[in-house]
């Protein structure tokens, strides 16, 4: 069983496990170790992670180009481990965002973070983007940190119906309500698991609240090592069948293309 190679500190390598949220190149505000592709597939490894698609904090924070070309020089050294997420940015136009999805097959998705990037979600200057990612049918993975940027989530999910949304960090104590209520409303909303901090239960809550299918495994890697997120789902009182959704085969099902 899962929860015995957990608390045994086993790999658990008998099932998929894809992470749909990581990081590549570190955080400027504290200190995140092993965060180069190397290091990322090293910890995957170590607990059995089988695939991650993950974004770069450089083009997050101040250089986009040069963060999504780290990003696809991750893919393409690790393919079939590692994915990309390419972000826009509300500064300044990206010649061709288009690009990532015509030329590059390990691209998945696109991720914004409006706190990074000074602004909020639902800012007009990212519906460029948006509008590629809505015609390519690919999942926008956001991150959240209040109820307010979950409503916002909730007026792009009602603008681009083509898109499947990842509210990030969406079992933290704030907002795990208008997480709910996103997911039970829009058919294009999910969550996933990635949380420094929470409240014991929160994965039975959020499998119970929002059904098991719009739960996906996360861990922000490397920010954070994935092994307390896995073990949060290998010992939650859910059935066999409902972690292994979680674990990837949720996300197998709404990358579409993988």
């Amino acid at each position: 069983m899962i929860a015995d190679k957990v608390l045994k500190g086993l790999p658990l390598d008998d099932i998929d496990i894809f992470d749909v949220h990581g990081h590549l190149s570190g955080e400027p505000r504290f200190l995140t170790p092993d965060s180069d592709a190397d290091g990322i597939v090293k910890t995957m490894d170590q607990v059995g992670v089988n695939a991650i698609c993950l974004s770069s904090m450089t083009a997050l924070y101040a250089k986009p180009e040069k963060g999504n070309d780290e990003v696809i020089k991750a893919v393409q050294k690790y393919p079939g481990r590692i994915y990309g997420y390419v972000s826009p940015t509300p500064y300044y136009e990206d010649g061709d965002f288009e690009k990532y999805f015509t030329d590059h097959p390990g691209i998945l998705g696109v991720k914004l973070h409006a706190e990074c990037q000074q602004t909020v979600i639902d800012d007009p200057r990212y519906f460029p983007a948006l509008e590629i990612a809505d015609h390519y049918g690919v999942p926008v993975l956001i991150h959240t940190w209040s109820v307010d940027e979950v409503k916002r989530i909730m007026n792009l999910a009602e603008r681009y119906k083509n898109c499947n949304f990842i509210i990030a960090h969406s079992a933290m104590l704030v907002y795990r309500d208008a997480c709910v209520e996103a997911c039970k409303k829009y058919e294009n909303i999910f969550v996933d698991t990635a949380a420094s901090y929470t409240f014991e239960g929160a994965i039975e809550y959020m499998v119970s609240k929002v059904g098991v299918e719009k739960v996906l495994y996360g861990s922000d890697l490397a920010f954070y090592d994935c092994r307390h997120t896995i073990g949060k789902i290998g010992l939650a009182q859910i059935s066999e069948t409902d972690k292994i959704k979680i674990f990837g085969e949720n996300a197998r099902r709404i990358f579409n293309r993988l």
